[in-house]
């Protein structure tokens, strides 16, 4: 603690966070595993998880998953190559599902698990999901308490519930507060893994459902979000930078982040094999440091690194 000159006491700003504000500290990988780790003890380690994240699981990327349900819905994709995926996925609903916002959720959940093996055994085999547990189960260590998940799947869920964990899944505000673990957030809908467990009324998937939400003050879940992104530092996981209900929410958490500077505060991961990636800048401009790793494959040992690093700190 620090003290004010009216003598009030004030939380000292660490020496670590202080200094990742250099970029020749933060693209520095041991000095960032140690700040990194240093958050996941303190509990100020939050993370977001993207459609990068579920390929990893061996789900569809995102136009996989808008081709699979154009052919489930019986009807011709739009030859138009200037449609972005939400522009087709309003297609979909119009289409596919006569603008009913159930009708297109049932569809993508059909689409999204289709040949997907669910069993324990394939899931504990997933050294995505065991990085991202290991970072989640409650530890000595330190964990991460809440995590935002910008899909539809509860494969992280399924996982954690395998081991015993105490997991509260949220794809609909407002809900009950409940006591859990874990507590995964879906602010884009749920649509459970198993079929018997009921999925959000509504998600968002065009572009239509994105006009409603993005930049909204009276979004329930944009006040959540931003607690928690003006609260946490946070690690986003297979997130480009272009979902635009992400960069709004950037845009107004560099504003008001609990971090004095706001430079230490955001830190994604990007996957690329190129030196020269175009897409790299997207995020940095939104305040998002990155992480360059070659493939989704070197993601799990990352993340346990920060893990180990956090368990050292904490010996």
């Amino acid at each position: 603690m620090g003290v004010r000159s009216d003598g009030k006491m004030v939380p000292r700003r660490s020496t670590a966070i202080g200094r990742m504000n250099r970029r020749a500290s933060f693209e520095n990988a041991k000095t960032l595993n140690n700040f990194l780790a240093g958050q996941l003890r303190s509990g100020s380690l939050a993370v977001f998880l993207g459609a990068g994240v579920s390929v990893g699981y061996d789900l569809p990327g995102w136009a996989e998953l808008v081709d699979r349900c154009f052919r489930s819905a019986g009807i011709p994709k739009p030859a138009d190559d200037s449609l972005d995926a939400e522009e087709l996925a309003e297609e979909l609903l119009m289409r596919g599902c006569g603008g009913q916002d159930e009708a297109l959720a049932d569809l993508v959940r059909s689409a999204l698990f289709e040949g997907v093996d669910l069993s324990f055994d394939a899931l504990r085999k997933n050294g995505l999901l065991a990085s991202l547990g290991a970072l989640t189960m409650p530890s000595m260590r330190g964990s991460v308490p809440s995590v935002v998940s910008f899909n539809f799947d509860d494969l992280l869920e399924t996982y954690l519930r395998y081991y015993g964990a105490s997991v509260e899944s949220v794809g609909e505000l407002p809900c009950w507060q409940r006591s859990a673990d874990v507590t995964v957030l879906h602010p884009h809908g749920l649509l459970p893994a198993d079929p018997a467990a009921s999925p959000s009324k509504g998600i968002v998937f065009a572009q239509l459902h994105y006009d409603r939400v993005v930049g909204s003050s009276a979004s329930a879940w944009r006040a959540r979000l931003l607690d928690i992104m003006c609260s946490s530092t946070c690690l986003f996981l297979g997130l480009s930078g272009s979902d635009k209900n992400l960069t709004s929410l950037l845009a107004a958490a560099n504003k008001a982040h609990a971090s004095a500077e706001r430079k230490d505060a955001f830190w994604g991961v990007r996957i690329s094999d190129s030196d020269s990636d175009p897409r790299r800048g997207l995020f940095e401009k939104r305040g998002v440091f990155q992480v360059t790793l070659r493939s989704y494959d070197d993601l799990p040992q990352w993340l346990f690194s920060i893990c180990q690093e956090a368990a050292l700190g904490n010996a």
